[in-house]
């Protein structure tokens, strides 16, 4: 323990000043505080206000909380821009105004024909109505000096439409924009153009042509066969003379020179499947087995996936010894699926059924009506209200039958008799 009592006396003999003294007391200074206080006593903290001077400072307060003019200005102008706001979602939603429509186009079916009341169930139509470009062929010619001479306006604005005004003359630009109008059904109009063109160039085959064609679609048939065999007598090698020939001897019932006049437009144009497609319609029709086989093979081969060609091989299959009915059905049905919507598919099938399959009469009846819906021209209409009837015959309903097969016969007498094959009997039929 020792070297706690030499600590101990370290520590006591260490200088005094080192140690912390404490700070002396601070005295008050009363001359100071006796000062201050006397300040404060001077200074009423609690000052009361006079009336007048509070009504001036609200005075001044108001004015601050008010709106300036300027902005009374801009609220202004927001409350018109509102206001007009408003009313134009009013317009829109009342019908009223018509915005602009940026969407896609609405698709609109057109159901051309007679408008026939027929009991039957009506199918949805997904598509418009398909065009058939007429098979007019025109050749290349020099083009004329362009002259005064007025230009025949169509019913549609085309291509050609400017350049006819720039050159009047041209042959060429006639049966272009003719051909354009078969196209679309315009056939008044493409007789126009056809007519036109004749005047300035009467040797024209392709010309002729056009004109025949216009008269096949309007049903003008004696008008049709004279421009179509002066086609001919001008160029031998027109294929589209021979097919719209071909076409009327078809209709008409004479299949023999029907198979002709198709043969000779497949010699000229190999490559064609309808011409070989039509000759082995012709051809089984004629119950030439080996023909109308051989034509139908020669289309498929050509076009695989054009309806016709398989509706042309079910007529081969058909006269097959024996009948080979399914398998005819079963063509029919691809061609069906191959264009829902083309009107020989649909009429090969709605006569199939109603001469092979009399179960099927009710969806014979359906598709008979569908037909007549995407019937194209005045043929086609005739045809489809002449099937009609046979069908109504067929179930004995003689009035439904007898309404039909007149709306036919108007369309196909034209001329004075009666051009499709058939309907005089079938209207006898319906009056007796």
């Amino acid at each position: 323990m020792d070297f706690l009592d030499d600590l101990r006396h370290q520590e006591e003999l260490e200088p005094q000043e080192k140690r912390p003294k404490s700070a002396p007391p601070i005295e008050p200074n009363t001359q100071d505080q006796n000062a201050w206080n006397e300040l404060l006593g001077q200074v009423k903290l609690d000052e009361e206000v006079s009336p007048a001077l509070e009504t001036d400072r609200a005075r001044r307060n108001a004015g601050k909380t008010g709106l300036t003019r300027g902005r009374k200005i801009i609220l202004g102008v927001l409350a018109l821009a509102a206001l007009g706001l408003w009313t134009l979602v009013a317009l829109v939603l009342t019908g009223s105004l018509h915005l602009p429509f940026t969407g896609p186009a609405p698709q609109v079916s057109v159901t051309p024909g007679a408008d026939l009341q027929v009991a039957a169930a009506e199918e949805e139509v997904p598509a418009p109505p398909p065009t058939h470009a007429s098979p007019t062929e025109t050749a290349v010619v020099p083009t004329a000096a362009p002259t005064t001479t007025p230009v025949p306006r169509g019913p549609l604005a085309t291509v050609y439409d400017e350049r006819l005004r720039n050159d009047p003359t041209n042959i060429d630009l006639y049966l272009l924009r003719g051909e354009e109008f078969l196209t679309v059904g315009a056939f008044d109009a493409a007789l126009l153009d056809f007519n036109t063109a004749l005047e300035l160039d009467d040797q024209r085959a392709a010309a002729y042509a056009g004109v025949g064609w216009a008269n096949y679609y309007l049903f003008r048939w004696e008008s049709a066969g004279e421009a179509f065999d002066i086609a001919v007598a001008l160029d031998e090698d027109l294929p589209s003379a021979h097919f719209g020939l071909g076409l009327m001897h078809y209709y008409r019932g004479s299949y023999r020179n029907a198979a002709r006049e198709f043969d000779w437009a497949a010699e000229i144009n190999p490559l064609h499947a309808g011409y070989e497609a039509w000759l082995a319609m012709a051809a089984a029709q004629l119950n030439d087995i080996a023909e109308a086989h051989g034509a139908a093979t020669r289309a498929v081969e050509l076009t695989p996936n054009e309806s016709v060609v398989y509706v042309a091989r079910s007529w081969a299959r058909r006269i097959d010894v024996p009948s080979d009915f399914d398998g005819a059905q079963g063509d029919l049905l691809y061609a069906k699926n191959l264009a829902p919507n083309d009107f020989l598919a649909l009429h090969a099938i709605t006569e199939f059924y109603l001469d092979n399959r009399p179960e099927r009469l009710g969806e014979a009846e359906q598709l008979a009506v569908y037909a007549l819906n995407w019937a194209a021209n005045d043929v086609d209409e005739a045809i489809a209200l002449h099937t009609l009837g046979r069908i109504y015959l067929q179930q004995g309903r003689q009035a439904d039958a007898l309404r039909v097969l007149e709306t036919a016969a108007d369309l196909a007498s034209r001329e004075g008799d009666i051009a499709l094959a058939g309907l005089a009997e079938s209207l006898d039929a319906a009056r007796d």
